[in-house]
């Protein structure tokens, strides 16, 4: 491996595109973990990668390397996530959508392989702070796949307070991107929740906002014939039974479900094999 890390950090873009192909081969027909001392090594090569965009080809590659090393050594990778995750950060505001795509796979497949809370935890802080409306799109088309994918209780608890801190973003499109959570919140916990939401101190005006995306949509479990309402000033309730009769349509915001195994692994395997092959 460490001949193919060294022809990964070449100079020459051709060697560097060479040296990646050749490591994820490598990696893809491993079967067994790789050790601490080079999960570390292939890190580094990957982040070198990923700090010089101007080769699609091998970042790409790099995102893939990365995620079979989540795979096939998970708790050793979970150690760089603190210098992993910045970068990652980074390219879910490129200008290149392929490489955005690929950030976001790479983000589940961490997910799935540590927890999305963890991860969410970690990468919150630095897309909260950056300044690319960019990036703030794509973290909330990451959390409404995860929101999915997961159906995690404590996940939803954990990111339900940066969602509606993105509600106030005065971006039109991060808006809704925060809606749109809320939407596939509701979907898959109902009246848990709207429970949950209750406890947040919202404009009666935005609960209003809320109730009415909400009405048009049918949980996926058992709610209360109620939807949310504030301590002040109580919002209209109905039910919510529009859904079988005018289906929500899915948008951009809706992304690939990952339902278990190496399913997210996968994912972003074919979605940068695919990319690669386009370019």
């Amino acid at each position: 491996m460490d001949k193919l890390l060294e022809l990964a950090r070449s100079k020459d873009p051709k060697d560097r595109a060479t040296g990646v192909e050749l490591l994820l081969s490598l990696l893809q027909s491993s079967t067994g973990p790789l050790s601490s001392s080079d999960v570390e090594s292939l890190v580094s090569t990957c982040l070198d990668l990923l700090n010089d965009p101007s080769n699609l080809n091998a970042s790409l590659g790099a995102f893939q390397c990365l995620a079979s090393a989540a795979v096939l050594s998970p708790d050793h990778l979970k150690l760089h996530f603190d210098g992993v995750l910045p970068a990652i950060v980074e390219c879910l505001g490129d200008d290149k959508q392929p490489l955005r795509d690929a950030a976001r796979g790479l983000l589940l497949t961490f997910m799935e392989v540590s927890s999305p809370t963890i991860i969410v935890d970690k990468v919150w802080p630095i897309t909260r702070v950056h300044n690319s409306s960019r990036v703030h799109e794509e973290f909330m088309r990451i959390v409404t796949s995860a929101i999915t994918a997961f159906t995690s209780t404590e996940f939803m608890k954990a990111i339900l307070p940066p969602i509606l801190q993105m509600l106030k973003d005065s971006t039109q499109s991060i808006r809704e991107g925060a809606i749109q959570c809320i939407e596939e919140m509701y979907m898959q916990f109902g009246s848990e929740f709207l429970a949950e939401l209750q406890q947040n101190d919202l404009p009666s005006s935005v609960l209003g906002d809320i109730n009415i995306r909400l009405q048009q949509i049918e949980p996926k479990v058992f709610s209360f014939n109620g939807l949310v309402s504030s301590s002040s000033d109580q919002v209209d309730c109905s039910k919510v039974n529009q859904a079988e009769s005018n289906p929500k349509k899915k948008d951009s915001f809706k992304e690939i479900s990952v339902s278990g195994g190496q399913h997210a692994y996968s994912t972003i395997h074919m979605q940068c094999q695919n990319m690669m092959h386009c370019l």
